[in-house]
């Protein structure tokens, strides 16, 4: 057996709190972006009462008895400014990323500074 341990660099890992993966020199790296966008979507959806017919239709091309992401042009989407709407300019699913959600952190990760005390909350 050879033990093997990889996490996100992001939240809490025992006593250490860190943003590793996240900021590099105070800047979002890119490339955990493209990892969130098949990663932040639970393996069922979960709506609101109130979701429109679009997040609904947008959400069920996420969710099939083998679940595959759209495939994207990242080389492309990495253009788009705000950085925030980078998931909405794919046409991406809602999560931590850039919307509020109900986890211990609240999500909105590309909106915290590095100093930001949500990433204190929760825990990978």
């Amino acid at each position: 057996m050879v033990p093997h341990g990889v996490g996100a660099g992001v939240g809490r890992v025992g006593p250490f709190y860190e943003q590793g993966n996240w900021y590099r020199g105070g800047a979002v790296q890119m490339l955990f972006i493209d990892w969130l966008y098949g990663e932040q979507s639970p393996l069922a959806p979960r709506s609101r009462l109130a979701t429109s017919q679009a997040d609904l239709e947008r959400s069920a091309r996420f969710y099939d008895l083998a679940p595959s992401a759209p495939k994207v042009d990242w080389a492309d989407a990495f253009k788009h400014l705000p950085e925030q709407d980078i998931f909405k300019s794919i046409d991406g699913p809602p999560g931590i990323f850039a919307d509020s959600v109900a986890v211990a952190t609240g999500g909105r990760m590309i909106q915290r500074a590095p100093n930001d005390s949500a990433w204190y909350r929760g825990g990978l």
